[in-house]
């Protein structure tokens, strides 16, 4: 029987939860759709043995299929350069053998990238959405409408502060002014 490691690569503890659908011999239990979910807590950067026991196959294959669904991946999914692209990957998993340092820290980054560009996404949209609810206020579409985000508060040691400006321009304009730098902080 394996064990089913599950790694952190967040900045936040995870508590997966799973269903045990299988006796210790590997035959499924009846009824266990109405049983309770088992939940165990990963802190953030680390691994746990799933139910820090020796699980059936049938139960790690069951296991690996439900937190599939919320973007886990394999160990041997990372080492092949599989990550999501754009989408963060709250878990890592590996069978038998704890999941390799370098591989939670390529995900550990790849979260990170995938974070920063959401970001940056979300400030783009509020800049288009701050356009129009100007123009619906003042009954006045501007030609061109800018946006500047600044972070205000402690910041992590390892994030770059955000100081972005945003351009929006009218629609019939097809060479929009270019972007202006970012400031220095």
């Amino acid at each position: 029987m394996p064990k089913l490691y599950i790694g952190n690569p967040t900045r936040q503890v995870q508590r997966i939860y799973y269903r045990l659908d299988f006796t210790s011999e590997g035959e499924a239990i009846v009824g266990s759709k109405h049983l309770a979910a088992k939940w165990q807590d990963i802190p953030a950067g680390q691994q746990r043995v799933v139910a820090n026991r020796d699980l059936p196959i049938e139960a790690v294959q069951s296991i690996i299929q439900q937190l599939n669904d919320y973007g886990m991946l394999g160990v041997v999914d990372v080492k092949r350069g599989a990550l999501p692209k754009g989408k963060a990957v709250p878990y890592v998993f590996n069978l038998d053998a704890e999941i390799p340092r370098s591989v939670l820290q390529t995900v550990f980054d790849h979260n990170r990238g995938a974070q920063m560009y959401a970001g940056q996404t979300l400030r783009q949209k509020a800049a288009i959405a701050g356009s129009e609810i100007v123009a619906q206020a003042t009954g006045v579409q501007q030609e061109v409408f800018e946006l500047e985000v600044e972070q205000e508060g402690e910041n992590l040691a390892d994030t770059p502060s955000i100081a972005e400006g945003y351009r929006v321009v009218k629609d019939g304009d097809r060479n929009p002014p270019p972007k202006r730098p970012k400031r220095a902080a």
